[in-house]
């Protein structure tokens, strides 16, 4: 496992690009959309949760917690991007084998090979 210290996964000015960071702030404007839809629908289910069992459930924060947590994670990962060995397991992704490295070359490499011996000059 490759653990790399916090300042080397630090992202700097320099890696921000003026469009990309435009494109982020537009995402964020949009999101308000699903933040409201979540603090929404979550409210409600707690508040009915709570009226139901009698419980003192602190309806407004947790239903906060759950609006703006998607985000603030977002936001997080942005400044922040944590990867290697457990992100790759949890997203499904994992190194090609030596096998699997070759084998476009080897196709690349085929592939011109009979275009050479058909003398066709098209893919």
């Amino acid at each position: 496992m490759n653990m790399r210290g916090i300042s080397e996964r630090l992202i700097s000015p320099r890696d921000l690009s003026p469009s990309w960071f435009g494109l982020y702030v537009l995402t964020l404007v949009l999101e308000w959309v699903s933040v409201l839809a979540r603090f929404a629908v979550a409210y409600v289910v707690l508040w009915v949760i709570a009226q139901i069992t009698g419980w003192p459930i602190p309806v407004n924060l947790l239903a906060t917690v759950i609006a703006w947590g998607p985000l603030v994670l977002s936001v997080a990962t942005l400044i922040l991007p944590i990867g290697g060995w457990w992100w790759e397991l949890i997203s499904g992704g994992r190194r090609p084998t030596a096998d699997e490295r070759a084998s476009p070359a080897g196709g690349l490499r085929d592939r011109r090979h009979r275009r050479r011996r058909c003398g066709s000059g098209s893919p």
